[in-house]
């Protein structure tokens, strides 16, 4: 069957921001698949939810509350995917996000907290996770955009910015 070569087995996957959103349902697709789940996002209520989802189709998830701009907390990730599981096969690098500001109200204070908030935590645990990715010969690295990073649209060239990065 055609799905079936979409099957991620034993596979291990972190996903960022799974709490929610485009996280919650990319964490779900690949359970859905066979893999097994770090889940984190700031929330671990929203997160406990989530692993019950996971669960309840046969999956596996640690739950592992982060605030990904505690970029020592962030990196910790990849160090507890390999004690619970002994690989990392996948990274989604799903939070992010910036609330809109007019162009003459962004500081460029604020423009950096959105680039760190959007691509350097993405970095960070790209980082992490990509030695331990090599010495298993292999491994994916998503990281999650939006259209905004190649739109214009008003109170956005913070993120926008940051997600066209």
């Amino acid at each position: 069957m055609l799905l079936d070569r979409f099957r991620i087995d034993d596979k291990v996957a972190i996903v960022t921001g799974a709490g929610r959103g485009i996280g919650r349902a990319t964490a779900i697709g690949l359970a859905e698949n066979g893999a097994n789940l770090l889940l984190s996002s700031r929330t671990k209520e929203q997160l406990a939810a989530v692993a019950a989802e996971v669960r309840a189709l046969g999956g596996t998830a640690l739950v592992v509350p982060c605030d990904v701009t505690d970029t020592q907390a962030l990196a910790a990730l990849a160090d507890a995917a390999m004690e619970e599981f002994g690989r990392i096969d996948i990274v989604i690098n799903n939070a992010g996000g910036t609330p809109p500001r007019t162009f003459l109200d962004t500081s460029v204070g604020y423009l950096e907290r959105a680039f760190q908030f959007n691509v350097s935590t993405a970095f960070v645990l790209s980082k992490a996770a990509a030695p331990h990715m090599l010495a298993q010969g292999s491994g994916a690295i998503v990281n999650i955009s939006s259209a905004i990073g190649r739109l214009v649209d008003r109170g956005f060239v913070a993120y926008g910015t940051a997600k066209g990065a």
